[in-house]
This record gives C-alpha cells, structure tokens and sequence, in this order.
C-alpha cells in the first residue's frame, strides 16, 4: 500500500531538484566572463522507486547525481596541441625579427652598405693615390666596416644571452606550475573521495594545463589510485617529451643543471680535424665531441682531434635537465621553451632537423664571413708596396682574444680591427705593386688597389662546418653547412636574405596560419564548455517553471491531506 506522503515527498523532491538546477545556473551566469570558467550542469536521475504489492513499482520523485562540467576531452587535446604550436612560432618569429633588425637590411645602415662603401672608399684612393684625404677616408671607412662587425656580434651574442634568460623564466614558471598541478590532483583527489565533483578545482588544474601548453608540449595522462577505502578514483600525470614531470602529487622539475659554455658542448665551432692525437710539434689535440658529448669518429670510424682555429663562443648559458638526468631535448619540448632553446643553440646542423636556424648560426655565418673577407682583404694588401716602399702589411688584425699557444685569436666578426700601425700612418697602405727609381712607391703606381677593388667582384668562398667536413651523424648524415660562395656582397646577403629573410617569412605565415586555427578551435571548445547567456536564460525559465509545478503539486497534495486530517469522519458535526 502506498505511502499516504508519497506525492507529496515526490512533489518536495522537484522542488529541491529545480532549486539545486538554479543554484548551479547562478553560479554559471556569475561566472560568464571568468577566464577558464567551464559550464556547469546539474545532472538529474529519477529516485528509487518503491513497490507496491497492488500497483507494481511507483516513482518517489528525482534526485541529483552530481554537478558536472560540460568538457569535450578531444577538443582539449587539439587546442593545446596547436597552442603550443603557436606559442612556438610566436617565440621563433620575436627572435627571428630581432635578427632582422640587428642586421637592419636592406638599409643605409645594413651590412650591404657598409661593404659598399668600403669598396667605394677604395675606388676614391685608386683615382686620387697621392691625395691623404682619400687615404685616411678609406682608413675611417674600414674602421667603420670593422666597428659595425663588432657591434653586430656583440647585439647576437646579447640576443642569446636574453634567450637564455627567457629560458631561465620559463623552467622557473613551469616548475612552479608543476606544483600547483600536483597540489590540485592531491585536493581533487581527496574532494571527489565521495563520488562528487570538485568542478571549480578542476578548472584551476585545466587553466595551469593551458598556460603550461604555451610553454611546452604537454601531455595529460589519466591514472586511476585508489584512495584509502580502497574506492578507485581517477587523477592526472603530465609528460613532457616523454618525461614524466608529474605523476599524481610527485613532482619532477626540469633541473637547471649549470653554465656550460657554449664551445663544443652546445654550440659546435668549425675546426680542423685530424685522426692523429698530436699535432706536428708533439703538442695534445682535444678530443671532438658533438654537442651531447658523443666522441665523434670519421666516416672510417677513426677518433678526431681537433686544435680550434676559429673563436669558441665562450658565452654561458643554462643547461637543463629532466630529473632523470637527461637533457631537453628541443626538438621536442615544443611551445615558446623549445623556441628559445633552439633559437639560443642552434647552428643550423643538418642532422638536426631544426625547423629554422638559431642566432648562433648567425653568429658563426658572421665570424666565418669576417675571416674569409679579412684574409682575401689581407692576402692582398700584403702582396703590396707601401708609401715607404716596404712590403704592405696586413690590412685587418685581431684583438682581445688569444689562442691556448699565447699568439692572437683568429679573425672574426667580435675580434676584428684595422691594424693599428695603418691607423696611425696613412703611408702604410700598400696601394701599389712596385718599387719606383728612389726605393720608394711609384706614386702613379695603383695596381694594387685594382686588385684591392676587384674583391668586390672577386669569388669568397664561405664554409660553416658545424662540426668538420668528414663527420657524421649518427644517421649517417652531413654534417657541414655552406654558407655560400660568390662575391662578398652576395655571399652575407645569402645570409641575410636567403636563410634569414626566408626564415622570418616562414615563421611569420606559420604562426599567422596557427593563430587562425588556434583561434578556431578555442571557440569550438568556448561553445561547448562556455557559459551562453542566451542558453541560460532559456533554462532558468525552464527551471522557474519546474519549480512552480512542483510547489503548486505540494499545495495541491497539502490540500488533499487536509481533506483527509481534517474533514474525514466529521460529518453531522
């Protein structure tokens, strides 16, 4: 026999239900221009229902399973997939239009133009030989050339100094992210141990998901624990490139490892090789090593030793770890980190398969460049005849860095400058080919600097090997760059505009074309877990009115009970 409240716990029950529904569409509209905020539902099932031995199975009304977020777990991968692909492209393409504009071409204040008019400067002594104006304006000119090669060294060293420091950030923030995501599994855990849903935590851990997407490539693993009923609950782990970095509430920090200097270790310099530990004086050779510190062996399978004959880098930068050791790898941590790795250590390796190259490329391109130009330049300024009638000595000097041996530096873009005894006299150009009658230069005499001007239109021959012609990877690849060969004003413009211009261009479209399609899919993923004002309203009508029904059904089961309690038996009184 049925309960004689039955309609009406049923009738409450409704009320209740459409009550909590409110609730829940409140806390949505409240929450409409939060950032992160997910849609939430109030998930309704009908009650138990009794049996009645006359009528079989009756209703008792509804109750709330739970409140849930409205997710689309596809759609989450996607975005942060192509997140991360943006935020990459957005790091590469700030590097790469800071290259563009340390090297500022085309301008009048590019490298084009000041080689120019260096030759330029040339032509003016070839015509007027025994003018000292045209001399000491040719020597100011080269003086500019070599001081401009310096600052642009110096501005691409600095841009990778600052991309280590935004390296450095980003291990810290996303060390710190880590902790919050493991402080997050642990409060979530321990929040849903009765088969609720902690939906407003959820997103936090979600928000941290994104912003730790922008950094890198993240991927979120589900793990099912169990708590300590022995009741199986599900938290998250994230892996990075296939490292853990958090597994539940344990965390694995990408470890800053260190300064290393950025030599062989990371940024591989061009040096001469031999299969021979000594060099001809009896002297030790270094072993070469490739940036991960692997011995590398000809393609006959011989050690090589190497004694440098261009500048090492010798700038500090960070070294980071997983906590299992191992290094970053970044090709494929992804996000703006991968970027700033890259860009900071890459040397354009052909094994590597970098989607574009770092400063360091341009660091090299310009040493390279610096030290072919100033050996043709020298080479043939010392085949001359000064005003003095001595042999010409050589145009270009280094300065500032010495070798192991105590003997000047090679020549390169930081190091270079004009021979300071040419500084001093203007009579030290070699202009000539010559000696005249008295032992002295023919002043009509300017066959040397023709030479010196045919440069111009003479082919320099610009080699970068990342690490020597012969060595392999270990796929059996090339290793060895060439930067290019042709006239010196074509050869820094393959740089500049064929590897660099070509380059920021790719960037520049690939992250138009990631931003549109990240764009697009965070408004698939806002119109399936964001709050629309138009939905809500349309459901608090809808609730408003459920709520009515079942407050009109309690009044009308309240009245039928009053029949019963108050007016049954009384009749004739």
């Amino acid at each position: 026999m049925r309960s004689t409240f039955s309609g009406f716990n049923a009738a409450v029950s409704g009320l209740f239900a459409a009550q909590r529904a409110m609730d829940v569409l409140g806390h949505n509209i409240a929450n409409i221009d939060t950032e992160g905020y997910t849609r939430q539902r109030s998930d309704q099932v009908n009650a138990t229902p009794t049996y009645d031995g006359t009528s079989g199975w009756l209703g008792t009304g509804v109750r709330m399973k739970y409140i849930k977020q409205i997710r689309d777990e596809l759609i989450d991968i996607r975005y942060r997939a192509k997140l991360s692909t943006k935020e990459y492209w957005s790091e590469t393409s700030a590097s790469l239009r800071n290259l563009e504009n340390i090297f500022a071409e085309p301008s009048d204040k590019g490298i084009t133009s000041i080689i120019d008019n260096f030759f330029n400067a040339i032509d003016a002594v070839i015509k007027h030989p025994e003018n000292n104006t045209t001399r000491s304006n040719f020597i100011t000119t080269a003086i500019t050339m070599t001081n401009y090669f310096n600052s642009l060294s110096e501005k691409l060293e600095t841009a990778v100094k600052d991309l280590d420091k935004d390296a450095n950030a980003m291990v810290t923030d996303l060390n710190s992210m880590f902790h919050q995501v493991a402080t997050l599994n642990q409060e979530i855990f321990i929040s849903e141990s009765d088969g609720s849903m902690a939906n407003d935590l959820r997103d936090r851990r979600n928000n941290l998901v994104d912003k730790i997407s922008e950094l890198v490539d993240v991927k979120v693993q589900k793990q099912v624990l169990k708590d300590s009923t022995g009741k199986p609950q599900e938290t998250w782990n994230l892996i990075v490139d296939g490292h853990p970095v958090v597994m539940h509430n344990d965390v694995f920090e990408i470890k800053n490892a260190g300064k290393v200097t950025t030599d062989l270790n990371n940024v591989a310099q061009n040096y001469r090789t031999t299969t021979s530990s000594k060099d001809a004086n009896g002297n030790a050779l270094k072993e070469a090593k490739d940036k991960d510190g692997n011995l590398i062996k000809d393609a006959k399978g011989n050690q090589l030793y190497y004694e440098p004959t261009t500048d090492a880098l010798g700038l500090q930068v960070t070294r980071f770890e997983f906590y299992d050791g191992q290094k970053v790898d970044m090709n494929n941590v992804g996000g703006r980190l991968g970027a700033a790795l890259q860009q900071r250590d890459s040397v354009g390796d052909p094994s590597m398969n970098h989607k574009v190259k770092g400063v360091p490329f341009y660091i090299r391109a310009t040493n390279e460049y610096m030290k072919a130009f100033a050996e043709e330049a020298n080479r043939i300024h010392t085949s001359g005849i000064d005003a003095n009638g001595e042999q010409g000595e050589p145009l270009f000097e280094s300065f500032g860095q010495t070798m192991a041996d105590g003997k000047p530096a090679p020549i390169n873009a930081k190091n270079v400058r004009v021979n300071s005894h040419i500084v001093n006299s203007t009579a030290k150009l070699a202009i000539g080919l010559v000696k005249g009658k008295d032992g002295k230069a023919d002043q009509s005499d300017q066959e040397n600097f023709h030479r010196f001007f045919a440069m111009k239109e003479s082919q320099l021959s610009v080699e970068l090997n990342i690490v020597n012609p012969n060595a392999l990877d270990a796929k059996g690849k090339s290793r060895m760059v060439t930067i290019g060969k042709g006239i010196p004003e074509d050869i820094i413009k393959s740089v500049v505009t064929s590897v660099l211009g070509v380059d920021a261009k790719e960037a520049k479209d690939t992250l138009k074309n990631a931003t549109i399609e990240e764009l697009e899919l965070n408004m698939t993923r806002l119109s399936v877990s964001g709050v629309s004002e138009n939905e809500e309203l349309t459901n608090m009508l809808k609730f408003q009115h459920a709520y009515n029904a079942s407050a009109r059904m309690i009044t009308t089961v309240d009245e039928m009970l009053d029949v019963i309690i108050n007016r049954m038996g009384r009749v004739g009184l």
